[in-house]
């Protein structure tokens, strides 16, 4: 098992994991872990089998038996000798998983779990594997941002004068711009790169300076300053590829917004990018939502839609 191909998950991709790294790229309908059938059935039925090790030490076979219609996933997981099989189905629209970017699955005891924040969430502190060195794979610890947030590094820069509208062009949606180099390891001890900082900008349009202050490798505690970029008035909506308007503008309780595109999220912050209100799984091109609990003042309104995001401005009187 040890010269065994290691697979892994693309670090930049959340949608490019292990179990599709051994795809053909001739093929359009293989998944790596199965194939699409296509017409009758619709279904990517699993045609692999793959040997996980789980954090407890246990080595399990897992099976993605069937992806049914793009709707419901069947995975089998059993120990190597068979025993201990689990048979596991669950669907991606029901149980609260719309919208989320994974179902998870601990494979030592069958158990399904939803543990993405129902509000959504933006930076992921934690352990993963990375290539450190060309061949050589080694567990990190670093920042990993979701599919919506855009992120740019800044480097060398001065800490006091450098300007998020310098680097707005560079933004990205590489999920590992800020990744774990932000620490350097020399001498036996981390130290914190000097002259960094990145810049995070959120699905809703609010952006944000971040840097790094400490980080103690006992226990992966990470320090950081997060500092809203300041906008001001200047606030206007995100071009995007559909249509839409809501009304009134200023609104006092009922918020009527239509979309040219399915809405599957709706959401308000206020003009620093703090998240206040959220409608989820929408999906329908007209809603109204009641804005009453909200003070009066300034705020930020987001569509997500199939289409893209757009942001724009709402006064609430």
């Amino acid at each position: 098992m040890a010269n065994w191909q290691q697979l892994r998950d693309d670090y930049t991709n959340w949608d490019e994991g292990c179990l599709n790294s051994t795809r053909s790229t001739t093929e359009p309908f293989d998944y790596g872990w199965g194939k699409y059938l296509g017409n009758p059935s619709y279904n990517v039925v699993g045609d692999s089998i793959y040997v996980l090790k789980t954090p407890s030490g246990n080595y399990k076979k897992l099976w993605v038996k069937k992806l049914q219609f793009d709707t419901l996933w069947q995975i089998v997981v059993a120990n190597l000798d068979n025993s201990n099989t689990y048979q596991l189905s669950f669907s991606k629209t029901a149980q609260g998983y719309a919208g989320k970017n994974f179902v998870y699955i601990n494979a030592d005891n069958g158990t399904i779990a939803n543990s993405e924040p129902a509000e959504g969430w933006d930076l992921l502190f934690g352990k993963y594997v990375d290539e450190v060195a060309p061949g050589l794979v080694y567990p990190v610890t670093g920042v990993l941002t979701n599919k919506s947030v855009k992120t740019a590094k800044a480097y060398p820069v001065d800490i006091s004068s450098v300007a998020y509208a310098d680097y707005e062009t560079q933004l990205g949606n590489s999920i590992s711009t800020i990744g774990y180099t932000w620490k350097v390891f020399a001498n036996g001890a981390f130290s914190i790169e000097d002259s960094l900082v990145y810049y995070v900008k959120l699905a809703n349009g609010a952006a944000y300076r971040l840097r790094f202050l400490d980080f103690r490798s006992t226990d992966g505690m990470a320090k950081f300053e997060l500092q809203p970029v300041s906008f001001g008035a200047s606030v206007s909506a995100v071009s995007a590829a559909f249509d839409w308007s809501f009304s009134p503008n200023p609104v006092t309780d009922q918020l009527n917004i239509n979309s040219s595109a399915r809405i599957n999220r709706i959401y308000i912050s206020d003009i620093s990018g703090r998240l206040l209100f959220a409608v989820n799984n929408l999906n329908q091109k007209s809603g109204n939502i009641s804005v009453s609990s909200l003070p009066k003042g300034l705020y930020l309104i987001t569509l997500e839609t199939i289409e893209g995001t757009s942001t724009g401005k709402l006064i609430k009187h």
